[in-house]
């Protein structure tokens, strides 16, 4: 639990130190990925307890329609899966999840 707040404090100073808006007002794709990351993060955390490991996994971003999927690349030969979730291109709000196998 003690590695899992580090952790967590360590993304909160990343996303702050490196939030960059263009000249036209538009976020940069790093700042809207650790958005998405920090929604997941979120997410992940109040609704899939047993699998917040996961969190320290490489994430895997994939861009759809009206969403982006979010879920995280696993270690070969691991059993089980992880949480794929559907976060609303406009909102930011998870649309859908469910967990692979």
């Amino acid at each position: 639990m003690k590695f899992f707040c580090l952790n967590l404090i360590f993304f909160n100073i990343m996303l702050v130190c490196s939030c960059t808006v263009s000249a036209t007002g538009e976020k940069s794709v790093t700042e809207r990925n650790e958005r998405l990351l920090e929604v997941a993060q979120k997410y992940i955390i109040e609704n899939y307890p047993d699998s917040v490991a996961v969190l320290e996994l490489e994430p895997l971003v994939s861009e759809r329609d009206e969403y982006w999927e979010v879920t995280y690349d696993l270690p070969e030969l691991t059993l089980g899966g992880a949480p794929v979730l559907h976060i609303s291109k406009d909102e930011f709000k998870v649309i859908k999840s469910y967990h692979g196998q």
